[in-house]
C-alpha cells in the first residue's frame, strides 16, 4: 500500500513538471515568434494628427507698424520603434499564459507644415518689403515651435499611445494565430506603467526562463 501511494506521489509530480514544461516552452515559442516578427518590422507608423496652428509677427518701423497672422495645417507622424526592443522585452507568466511586452514610448516625428495651403492676414496701411520679409521669418520660427507644441500636446500623445498599443498587440498576435496558439494572451507595456509580471509569487517567476532564454529559443 505505502507503495502504491509513493508512486501516485511521483506520477502526479511528473504529471506536473510536464505541465510546467509545457507551459514554459509555450511560453518561449511565442516569445521568439514575436521577436522575429518585430525584428523584421523595424520602425512602423502606429498613427497620423492632423491639426492646425497659429503664428503671429509684428514689424515695428520708423512710421508703421504692420502685423501678420497665419494658419498652418500641419500633419504629424507617430512611430514605434520596435527595433529598440532587447531580449528583456518580453516576459512570460505561465499562470495566465500571458507574454508582457515593454515597448518604448512613441516617437514623434517632425510635423509636416503645409504652407502651400497657410491662410495669411496682414494688417497695417502699409507694409515695405522689409517688413514682409522679417514678418514671414518670424512666422517660419513660431510656426515650427508651436507645431512641434501641437505634436507632442498631451491629449495628442495619449491618442498615439493608445494607437501604438492597439498596432503592437495586434502585430504580436498576428504570427501566434497563425501558428495556431489563440490560447496565448498578449499584453503591451510602456516604460512607466506599472510591470504586473513583477507582483508575481516569487516561485512562480522562478519558473520562467530568463529573457536571454526566451529569445534564444532555449
Amino acid at each position: 500500500m505505502a507503495y502504491f501511494v509513493w508512486t501516485q506521489v511521483d506520477e502526479r509530480k511528473d504529471a506536473d513538471k510536464k505541465r510546467r514544461d509545457a507551459e514554459l516552452d509555450l511560453g518561449l515559442e511565442a516569445a521568439r515568434m514575436v521577436g522575429a516578427k518585430f525584428e523584421k518590422a523595424a520602425a512602423i507608423k502606429i498613427g497620423v494628427i492632423k491639426g492646425k496652428v497659429v503664428a503671429r509677427a509684428a514689424f515695428k518701423g520708423r512710421i508703421f507698424s504692420p502685423t501678420q497672422e497665419s494658419l498652418f495645417p500641419v500633419t504629424v507622424d507617430y512611430f514605434i520603434n520596435l527595433d529598440r526592443m532587447g531580449k528583456e522585452a518580453y516576459h512570460w507568466n505561465a499562470g495566465d499564459r500571458t507574454l508582457t511586452i515593454d515597448m518604448p514610448d512613441v516617437t514623434v516625428a517632425k510635423p509636416n507644415i503645409d504652407e502651400g495651403a497657410a491662410i495669411i492676414r496682414q494688417h497695417g496701411s502699409f507694409i515695405s518689403r522689409e517688413a514682409a520679409l522679417a514678418m514671414a521669418r518670424q512666422v517660419s520660427v513660431r510656426a515650427e515651435a508651436r507645431s512641434e507644441a501641437f505634436a507632442h500636446d498631451p491629449k495628442n500623445m495619449t491618442k498615439a499611445r493608445e494607437n501604438a498599443r492597439t498596432v503592437v498587440t495586434n502585430l504580436a498576435l498576428q504570427p501566434l494565430k497563425a501558428a495556431g496558439m489563440t490560447n496565448v494572451r498578449v499584453a503591451v507595456s510602456f516604460p512607466w506603467e506599472p510591470k504586473t509580471y513583477l507582483n508575481q509569487p516569487s516561485q512562480q517567476w522562478d519558473r520562467s526562463r530568463r529573457p536571454e532564454e526566451v529569445m534564444g529559443g532555449r
